[in-house]
């Protein structure tokens, strides 16, 4: 992923979308700004609410200098799908459960445990440990 590509044009894509065709664009920018609500709402992102009003915004205006979560992406191109443009029958249960697994992978991702910041070797991410608390 190109971290300098539109969302717009990045979602757009992989829901099968030509980049030249907005008829949708209005529609599929509410369900990706509805994404990146729930994906505040997980801690995933900028510490504000982020969203998009064209296809100028950038993966890289959402993620700024953090690192990048490649699975946002495709998390963001089945929520989309979900909201606008549902399947039917067992495949909506299956993209249900998708949403699900990656949502829960993204908050493990941000919000890992003492032992998992301890494995991964991540505490001096999180600054140095107070002894007072």
């Amino acid at each position: 992923m190109n971290v300098n590509e539109s969302i717009l044009t990045t979602i757009k894509k992989l829901r099968g979308l030509s980049e030249s065709d907005t008829s949708f664009d209005q529609d599929i920018i509410v369900a990706i700004n509805s994404c990146f609500h729930r994906l505040h709402q997980l801690g995933v992102g900028p510490s504000s609410i982020f969203s998009i009003t064209t296809a100028a915004e950038t993966w890289s205006d959402f993620f700024g200098e953090t690192t990048v979560l490649p699975m946002v992406v495709s998390y963001m191109a089945q929520y989309v799908q979900r909201e606008f443009d549902p399947p039917s029958g067992g495949t909506l249960d299956s993209l249900d459960r998708q949403i699900d697994k990656a949502e829960w992978l993204l908050n493990v991702d941000v919000d890992p445990t003492e032992t998992e910041k301890e494995y991964m070797n991540l505490l001096p991410l999180w600054g140095e440990e107070d002894d007072d608390e």
